[in-house]
């Protein structure tokens, strides 16, 4: 995106692309660098991902450990690794109507940084 920039920010994750709507309302010509994508580690790689798989350990745990708390009887509980990492990278990717917590957080990212 060739142009005359006032504020560069280098970097599109939590930090940067707040700071880079701030100095857009600000009345700042400004624009985000990233070589990956908008929402940084945290929303792409890191913080987000992780808690999917966390969450699937909790779900395996409660099985496991206390289902019979809840009436439930199973036989050879597994799980599927490859499925596990195929949601939590689904869950980062988006968009999708079964993995929304995080995917319209992103959209409303983008709008604010087009809007700004």
């Amino acid at each position: 995106m060739p142009g005359n920039y006032e504020i560069a920010v280098l970097g599109g994750g939590p930090g940067g692309y707040v700071a880079a709507i701030r100095a857009a309302q600000l009345g700042f010509k400004t624009v985000i660098i990233d070589y990956r994508r908008l929402g940084g580690i945290c929303l792409n790689w890191g913080c987000i991902p992780t808690k999917s798989l966390l969450k699937n350990v909790e779900i395996y745990d409660t099985i496991k450990n206390h289902a019979d708390d809840f009436g439930i009887k199973f036989e050879n509980l597994s799980y599927d690794f490859r499925r596990i990492i195929k949601r939590s990278r689904d869950i980062s990717r988006g968009p999708s109507l079964k993995h929304c917590a995080v995917r319209p957080q992103m959209r409303q990212v983008r709008s604010l940084c087009r809007s700004s």
